[in-house]
Parts: C-alpha cells; structure tokens; sequence
C-alpha cells in the first residue's frame, strides 16, 4: 500500500499555466492522484500502527523517511558535475531498495526469525529493490536517447563494476569492444 502510494504521487503530469488552462481534466486527476495516494499513506501507517511492534514500526517509518529523502536527493544533484557511483548506489538503496528491506526485515521479525537472518533478509531487499530500479533505469536508457554521464548509465557501470569485482568480467569482454 506504501508503495502504492508513492507510485501515485509519482505520476503526477507536470502543467505550465497555459495547459492548466487548457487541460482541467488533467489538473483535476493529479489533485486526484495526490489526495488518493495520501490516504493510501495514512491508512497504511495507520495499519502499521495497530500491529504494536515498535521494530517493525520504527523499520517501516525509516523506509518511508529513506523513500522522500530519496526523491528530494535527485532534485538537488548538480547537473554540471556527474554523480559517483556511490551517490547513484545511495540513491537507488534510498528510491529503491529501502521499502522492501524494510518489508523483508519486518516479516522475518513477525515471523520469529532471529535477528541475523532477518538482517541478512533486509540487504536482501534493499538488492532486489537496487535489482528493480536497474532494470527500469535499463528501459528508460533503450527508449531514450540518454547521454552515457546520465543516472541511466547506473546499470551499466554497476554490471561491470560487479562482474569485475567477482572475476566475471570476461563474460562481457566480446561485447566492451
């Protein structure tokens, strides 16, 4: 539902003053998108709170924290110097990656794990959610013509920083040119 929520407020069409005018139908639908993601929100915290776990509530908040710090980052990068892997790694965890560690982690406290593997569970997550922003970062570089110092570039650098640091970097040699 948090997630939900999020994809909402994602999908908001940006309007100049002149297609507001235009357009009201549009206007009127991100008003839309914006109230219903919110109550998507409250009512999936409100959920949250009634399950009386402070782990489990004190994780899913951090997400929630981790996800709009996430988008605010991307708004504050300097376009004339390119982000470090590092920073794109840190960003793609926050946007990407931080709800569902938070989820894996909660699930495996709620289900009487112990706290190494629900530890282990959480970096879990926060991969697959690193896993899934690569892939759409991949489709929106096929789709767009987006230059090579973008945040799209991230999946490529990241592939061939992995297959280099686990020796599998002659899998890909052929194709480096």
């Amino acid at each position: 539902m948090i997630s939900t929520a999020f994809f909402l407020h994602d999908n908001i069409v940006g309007l100049n003053k002149v297609e507001v005018e235009k357009r009201p139908n549009i206007q009127k639908g991100n008003k839309l998108s914006l109230l219903f993601g919110d109550y998507f929100l409250a009512t999936a915290c409100s959920q949250l709170a009634t399950m009386e776990n402070p782990s489990v509530v004190n994780s899913v908040s951090r997400a929630i924290a981790h996800n709009v710090e996430g988008r605010f980052w991307l708004e504050t990068i300097d376009t004339n110097t390119p982000p470090t892997l590092d920073d794109l790694s840190y960003y793609c965890s926050l946007r990407h990656g931080a709800l569902l560690s938070s989820c894996c982690y909660s699930a495996a406290l709620l289900s009487g794990l112990d706290i190494d593997t629900a530890v282990s569970l959480q970096k879990f997550g926060d991969d697959v959610g690193q896993a899934i922003h690569l892939k759409s970062e991949i489709f929106a570089t096929e789709t767009n013509n987006i230059g090579a110092e973008s945040l799209s570039s991230y999946p490529y650098i990241a592939a061939v920083r992995y297959l280099h640091k686990h020796g599998k970097i002659d899998l890909i040699d052929p194709y480096l040119g």
